[in-house]
């Protein structure tokens, strides 16, 4: 047998120089469609991105305003702990106190319960007290449609106003089939109270 024989029982049969040329030509196509897919869609997440956190600041800003309409100007205080992802000081046109404005993201059933809690600041004989002034949804889009999602009817949140620390852990009504959800929307809550009362408290002040 010869050389050319033996080389071709031992290796198989040789292959075809154009062949090999036509799959690197697929695979360079294949690798230069990867490429300009990936290039499109990090263009247009960089687009976008900035546009989904100007809705959300947006959005943010105008619960803000919701839950503690008295307020003319909101001051970022810079804490986040835990529960708490930001929370605001509230003031008056004349400059004096009115509560705060907290953002929280409780754990609910399929994710984060975000929300904005306004508190309303009351003080008497250099005493303040605290109580919820309205609780407005952020984002409960990891919540089950129909179920944990009910916790945005304005009856299940309304009952938190005028609720403070005591009130939250006594007259709280989970909504029914919906326990995780609801826990997520009073655990926020409980969250704002007592940040807002340790900032209270760490300033000097006294927390009844």
């Amino acid at each position: 047998m010869s050389e050319e024989n033996v080389l071709r029982e031992k290796h198989g049969k040789s292959s075809s120089p154009f062949l090999d040329f036509a799959h690197f030509k697929t695979a360079l196509i294949l690798l230069l469609i990867t490429g300009v897919v990936a290039l499109l869609l990090g263009v247009t997440n960089g687009m976008t991105k900035d546009r989904i956190a100007e809705i959300a600041a947006a959005k943010a800003d105008e619960a803000r305003k919701t839950v503690l309409p008295t307020a003319s100007v909101f001051t970022d205080l810079g804490y986040a702990a835990g529960d708490v992802l930001s929370i605001y000081e509230a003031r008056d046109g004349a400059g004096a106190l009115v509560g705060f404005a907290v953002e929280t993201g409780a754990q609910g059933f399929g994710g984060t319960v975000d929300q904005i809690v306004g508190l309303r600041v009351s003080e008497a004989n250099g005493a303040y007290s605290l109580s919820v002034s309205g609780v407005e949804l952020l984002d409960i889009s990891d919540e089950t449609p129909g179920v944990g999602s009910r916790v945005s009817s304005s009856g299940f949140l309304k009952q938190f106003e005028g609720m403070d620390s005591a009130a939250l852990q006594e007259d709280f009504d989970a909504v029914s089939g919906a326990t995780y959800s609801s826990e997520g929307v009073r655990a926020g809550v409980d969250a704002a109270l007592a940040l807002a009362g340790r900032i209270i408290q760490n300033s000097g002040g006294i927390v009844k």
